[in-house]
């Protein structure tokens, strides 16, 4: 069954925002446990900006979320595309395809692009671990999508409403 272009775009901006999450939260742990948390956004800004920051700031991280979340949100829209074309549902193996193709190719010729004189800012394992993660999770989202779309956008309406409440009440 074809499905509506909104709702593609829909499911795939969804699913790469989520995408977005487990990278996000993956560098968040691991810089945490290295006991400098937000050092891989506010160093990914620096290369960006072709300056270095002695520290993490709220709004140097705040941009490049931003950023983040947008890249990863097209990709999501490209992916919800793609598998829109198949006949069968997005699978896992796609998802982990596209975490070690699709990814790692933005990630590194965005790094190639700004002129980073070496592409070893972030250690590999870190990112092919989190790209092959975000793509799972995005593959798993459209899979569900796909199947019964009104109730996984609620779900995602309510899960964001719910957290909402809970930040207001602390």
């Amino acid at each position: 069954m074809r499905r509506p272009v909104q709702a593609v775009i829909v499911q795939g901006v969804t699913g790469g925002v989520l995408a977005g999450l487990v990278v996000a939260f993956w560098f968040l742990v691991v810089d945490a446990l290295a006991g400098h948390p937000f050092r891989t956004p506010a160093l990914l800004a620096g290369v960006l900006l072709n300056r270095e920051f002695p520290q993490a700031t709220f709004r140097l991280v705040s941009a490049y979320t931003v950023l983040h979340f947008g890249v990863f949100a097209l990709l999501g829209v490209v992916m919800a595309r793609v598998s829109a074309a198949f006949a069968a549902p997005p699978r896992l193996l796609l998802g982990a395809v596209f975490g070690l193709v699709l990814q790692e190719i933005v990630f590194y010729s965005g790094l190639s692009l700004s002129g980073v004189p070496r592409l070893d800012v972030v250690p590999w394992p870190h990112v092919i671990g989190a790209n092959i993660a975000s793509g799972l999770v995005l593959m798993a989202y459209l899979h569900r999508a796909e199947r019964d779309p009104p109730r996984v956008l609620l779900g995602v309406v309510v899960a964001l409403r719910e957290a909402h409440r809970q930040r207001a009440h602390v």
